[in-house]
């Protein structure tokens, strides 16, 4: 930590630094994303897909009304296009679906109890690999307070 601050002193104006955070790497894996968005009409919808760029690349993602459950969230998981991708394809190692499926589960479910509060969620990317997912980044938009 001492030399992150040391290498942050030298910047012109010395910048004001309120603390340092440092997390763990982790392993590679496949960039997945989950969102939610609470539609006037429909209500708070979840939306899982393949993240970081490609999803605007490819626009490879599943929506469902919020919230749904374990076994919804698989069913999303696996109706996307790439889903061959997550389970094996040629040879390669299965992914943990489940622990995603997890996720996208508790997203769902976070953005229905709140659809008061939330207006929004970005979770991209969320890494997927062999033993777990990791969300790298991540965010939170609150709807417009009524005056």
């Amino acid at each position: 930590m001492a030399e992150i601050l040391a290498a942050a002193a030298v910047f012109p104006g010395r910048p004001a630094i309120n603390g340092v955070l440092v997390q763990k790497m982790i392993d590679s894996g496949v960039e997945l994303m989950i969102g939610s968005r609470n539609d006037p009409q429909f209500g708070p919808l979840i939306m899982c897909g393949f993240g970081g760029i490609a999803v605007e690349l490819t626009k490879d993602i599943s929506v469902q009304l919020a919230p749904v459950n374990v076994a919804q969230a698989k069913a999303m998981i696996l109706s996307l296009r790439s889903a061959p991708l997550l389970t094996g394809y040629r040879n390669t190692t299965p992914l943990d679906i489940d622990a995603f499926a997890n996720a996208v589960c508790a997203v769902s479910q976070l953005a229905a109890n709140h659809r008061k509060e939330i207006g929004e969620i970005d979770i991209n990317p969320v890494i997927l690999n062999t033993h777990n997912c990791i969300a790298v980044d991540a965010l939170i938009v609150r709807n417009a307070r009524e005056n």
